[in-house]
C-alpha cells in the first residue's frame, strides 16, 4: 500500500474516465510513482492521514480470493476468508470516521449521471461536429448510440461492446437485446438477459432505436465470410472514453451551466450505469426495485437465483421507464414509428437492398429489428436533417441519395417516398394492431378515466353548442319580424293611389344590383391579369415538372448568381467519406437533390469552387479510375452493360466488392485489412501516393488497423497540389 495524494481537477477527472468500469481508482486521488514510500499497518490505521478508500481495500480482497482460487487453484480456509471480511469491515467505519473529520474525501469513485445531463451530453453527441481538429463525425457516429445504449440497457461499457447483432431481436414494440454473461454472472446462468428497449419519439435524441438505425444506416459492412457481426467495434468502448474525457473539458461544447448531475470530475463512463438506477429508483413505485437490479445485472444476495426472477412484464416498465417515457402520462404507452401493411408492400416494390445495403447478408433476427430502424428514420428526417451535421454521412447513404421511381409515382428519394406510411400512437395501433406493452394497471385505469373525461367534456360542449343555435335562431326570428310585416303590408295596400312595390319588383332589382357587381368584379379581375385555371377532367394526367436531359429525368441544372448551367448547387461541398460511400455518388449522383453522378464534374471543374473540393475530387478520380480499371480488366459487369451507372444499386455493390478487393490487395501486397469498407478515401488514396513513390515499400500501416478515426481533408496539406490535380 502507498500513501496517495491530492490532485488537481483535471488529473482526477482523467482518472474518473480511464476507470476500468467497476474497478474505479478513487477520484480525487492518484498514486504518485515519483515519492512512492512504504506505509506501515500504523500508518494506514493512522486518523490523521488520508489513505486508500474502502472500496480500494475491497477489490483488494477480491484480488487475494482470485489469486488463491482461479490463478493457483487454492481454496483459502474458512478462517482466512472470516479474518478478511472482518478486516475490511473494520477498515469502513475507519474511512467513514475520516471523512466525517474532513481528512478524506466524501466521493469516492464515480457519481451518477442525471436524467437531465444524459439528455444533454446525448444531444451534445447527436450534433457533434468537427471543431478545430478536436472531433469528427464519426465520433457522434458511435458515441451517440453507445451513450443511449449504455443508458437503456443500465450496461458496463464492456458488455456494450461485445454486443452482436444475432443478440438483437424486435418482439411486438420494443427491441431484444440479450446479454448472455456479464461480470455479476459469468457462466450466463443468471436471471435478466434479455432486455427490453423502447423507442422515444417524444424526445428523439435520447431514443435507443434512432441513434442505432442512424448508425446502422450510415455504416458499411463488408459481405459472407467478411462479414462484422459486432454492432459497436471493438475499440469503440475505448474510444468512447476517450471522447466524453474531451468533452467534459472543453468548456466551450459543454459550459459549466449545463447540470450534469454531479462535478465534472466525478463523471465518467461508469457514471451512464449508475445514472439510470439512481433515477429509476426515484420515479413511480409501479417500478419494482429488484426488476432495476435484475436489469442492471446486481447481484440481490444469495436469494436471487433462489426466490427472485425476472419477469418479462417487469422488465418491460423499466425499459420504458429508462427509455425516459413520462411514467405518470399518457405518453408512457407511446408506439413506435412503424410501417403500416401499404407502406412494407412500398418498401417492397422499392426493394431492401435499394435501402440497406447488404440487407440479407445480416443474421434473421436482426433484419426483423431493420424495418422499424427504417420507419424510425423515416419519421424522424426532418428532425435529424436539423440537427445532425451537414457532412453527416447518414445523407450520403442510398435512402436520401437516390430517387425513387415506382409503377404510378416518383419520389424525391425513399424517406420521401416512405413517409407517409410511418404512424405511431398510444397504446393500441388503429392501422396495424400494434399494442403496448409494459403498461403498468394505474396508467391503465388512468387511461379510462381520461377517456370518461373527455366524453363528459364533449356532451358539455355539444349541449352548450345547441343551446347557443336556439337562442340565435330565436334572434334572428324576432329580428325578421318588422320586415316581414312592412313586405305584408306592401302587398295588401295602396297608399293615395300610388301602385305600391310588388315582390317581383324587389327580385328585379336584386337581380339587377348582382349583375353590376359581377361587372365590376370582372373589370378588376382583368385589370389585376387574373385568370381562370381551366380544371382538368379526371382520366387526364397533371403535367409533369421534370427536367429532361439528353433522355435523363431526375436530374437538373443549378442556377449560380450571374452563372447559369451549374451541375451542382452553390453551396455544394464534395464530402470526405469512405470509399463505398464515395463509390455510389460517382456512379449514381444525388437523384434526390438533381445532381448528376459525381465523375461529371470533370467537365465541370469550375463547379467545384475551393481548393479543397478540387483536391477531394481529385483524389477520388484517382480511386474510382482504378476501380473502374478493375471491373474492366475482369470484366465484372453483366453482358450487354457498358457503364457501371447502368446497373442497379444491388449488382453495382458486387461489383464494387470484387473490384475493391483486386485493388485493395494490389495496394497491401496480400495484407488483410480489419474493416476495409470503412476506409476513407483520403487513407487509402495516401497509400497508393506512397507505393507509386515506392514501389518496393510495403504499403503503410494505417490501411491495415483501419483506425480512421481522425481522418479528415487535412491530410491532404502535406500533399503539392501539382501532384495531384487533374489536368483540365
Amino acid at each position: 500500500m502507498f500513501q496517495a495524494s491530492t490532485t488537481t481537477k483535471k488529473t482526477a477527472l482523467n482518472n474518473s474516465i480511464c476507470d476500468e468500469e467497476d474497478n474505479e481508482i478513487e477520484s480525487g486521488y492518484e498514486f504518485q510513482e515519483d515519492n512512492l514510500e512504504p506505509v506501515t499497518p500504523d500508518d494506514l490505521f493512522d486518523s490523521n492521514q488520508a489513505t486508500v478508500s474502502k472500496e480500494t481495500m475491497q477489490r483488494y480482497k477480491s484480488a487475494l480470493l482470485w489469486l488463491y482460487k482461479e490463478k493457483h487453484k487454492i481454496e483459502m480456509s474458512a478462517e482466512t476468508t472470516k479474518w478478511l471480511s472482518s478486516f475490511v469491515k473494520g477498515y469502513k467505519r475507519i474511512v467513514a470516521q475520516k471523512k466525517q473529520d474532513g481528512i478524506m474525501d466524501v466521493n469516492e469513485g464515480t457519481k451518477p449521471l442525471s436524467f437531465s445531463g444524459h439528455s444533454s451530453l446525448a444531444l451534445l453527441l447527436m450534433k457533434l461536429q468537427p471543431t478545430k481538429k478536436r472531433y469528427n463525425i464519426k465520433q457522434s457516429l458511435f458515441g451517440w448510440p453507445f451513450q443511449n445504449t449504455t443508458w437503456n440497457l443500465i450496461a458496463r461499457g464492456g458488455n456494450v461492446g461485445k454486443i452482436l447483432l444475432t443478440h438483437m431481436d424486435w418482439s411486438e414494440d420494443c427491441m431484444l437485446i440479450n446479454i448472455p454473461s456479464h461480470k455479476g454472472d459469468e457462466a450466463g446462468e443468471g436471471q435478466g438477459q434479455q432486455k427490453h428497449c423502447y423507442a422515444n419519439p417524444i424526445k428523439p435524441e435520447i431514443c435507443i432505436i434512432l441513434s442505432i438505425a442512424v448508425m446502422v444506416f450510415s455504416k458499411h459492412r463488408a459481405k459472407n465470410d467478411k462479414f462484422d457481426s459486432h454492432l459497436f467495434s471493438k475499440d469503440n468502448v475505448n474510444h468512447f472514453g476517450n471522447l466524453l474525457r474531451d468533452i467534459l473539458l472543453d468548456e466551450n461544447l459543454l459550459p459549466s451551466t449545463v447540470d450534469l448531475g454531479a462535478a465534472r470530475e466525478l463523471i465518467g463512463p461508469h457514471s451512464n450505469r449508475k445514472g439510470p438506477s439512481t433515477y429509476l429508483l426515484t420515479l413511480s413505485n409501479c417500478l419494482n426495485a429488484a426488476n432495476i437490479y435484475l436489469r442492471a445485472g446486481w447481484s440481490i444476495g444469495n436469494v436471487q437465483d433462489r426466490y427472485i426472477f425476472s419477469d418479462v412484464g417487469g422488465d418491460q416498465i423499466v425499459g420504458r421507464a429508462v427509455a425516459g417515457l413520462p411514467v405518470n402520462s399518457q405518453d408512457f404507452t407511446v408506439l413506435p414509428p412503424h410501417f403500416t401493411d401499404l407502406g412494407l408492400q412500398r418498401v417492397l416494390e422499392i426493394g431492401w437492398e435499394n435501402l440497406l445495403e447488404g440487407f440479407y447478408d445480416y443474421p434473421e433476427a436482426f433484419r426483423r429489428v431493420v424495418p422499424f430502424f427504417l420507419a424510425s428514420i423515416v419519421y424522424h428526417q426532418d428532425f435529424l436533417r436539423q440537427n445532425l451535421a451537414k457532412l453527416h454521412p447518414l445523407f450520403d447513404q442510398r435512402i436520401f441519395t437516390q430517387f425513387v421511381k415506382l409503377k404510378d409515382s416518383t419520389f424525391q428519394c425513399a424517406c420521401t417516398a416512405l413517409k407517409e406510411f410511418v404512424v405511431t400512437g398510444h397504446d393500441e395501433c388503429k392501422f396495424t394492431g400494434m399494442r403496448a406493452t409494459g403498461i403498468p394497471s394505474h396508467l391503465i385505469v388512468a387511461k379510462q378515466v381520461h377517456t370518461l373525461s373527455e366524453r363528459i367534456t364533449h356532451l358539455e360542449n355539444a349541449l352548450l353548442t345547441q343551446q347557443n343555435n336556439c337562442l340565435l335562431q330565436l334572434l334572428n326570428e324576432i329580428k325578421a319580424v318588422p320586415s316581414q310585416l312592412c313586405q305584408l303590408l306592401l302587398e295588401r295596400f295602396q297608399v293615395d293611389g300610388v301602385a305600391p312595390l310588388t315582390r317581383a319588383d324587389m327580385l328585379e332589382f336584386a337581380q339587377q344590383n348582382n349583375c353590376l357587381l359581377m361587372e365590376k368584379m370582372t373589370e378588376l379581375l382583368k385589370q389585376f391579369h387574373v385568370q381562370q385555371v381551366a380544371v382538368p377532367a379526371s382520366d387526364e394526367e397533371p403535367e409533369q415538372t421534370l427536367s429532361v436531359v439528353n433522355g435523363t429525368q431526375n436530374f437538373r441544372y443549378f442556377t449560380w448568381v450571374g452563372s447559369l448551367g451549374r451541375i451542382v448547387p452553390v453551396d455544394f461541398s464534395f464530402p470526405s467519406a469512405p470509399v463505398k460511400t464515395i463509390w455510389d455518388l460517382w456512379h449514381f449522383g444525388k437523384t434526390s437533390e438533381g445532381i448528376r453522378p459525381y465523375k461529371l464534374l470533370a467537365d465541370f471543374h469550375s463547379d467545384l469552387r475551393t481548393k479543397r473540393d478540387k483536391e477531394l475530387f481529385s483524389r477520388a478520380k484517382k480511386i474510382m479510375d482504378m476501380l473502374d480499371t478493375e471491373v474492366h480488366k475482369h470484366n465484372y459487369l453483366p453482358d450487354g452493360v457498358a457503364d457501371i451507372s447502368e446497373l442497379d444499386l444491388g449488382t453495382a455493390d458486387t461489383v464494387f466488392e470484387k473490384a475493391f478487393q483486386g485493388v485493395f490487395q494490389h495496394i497491401a501486397h496480400g495484407k488483410k485489412n480489419k474493416r476495409p469498407y470503412e476506409m476513407n478515401l483520403n487513407t487509402l488514396c495516401n497509400a497508393v501516393y506512397k507505393k507509386a513513390k515506392n514501389p518496393t515499400q510495403p504499403a503503410p500501416s494505417e490501411i491495415y488497423n483501419c483506425d480512421h478515426t481522425n481522418v479528415t481533408t487535412n491530410a491532404l496539406d502535406g500533399l503539392q497540389g501539382a501532384d495531384i490535380l487533374l489536368e483540365i
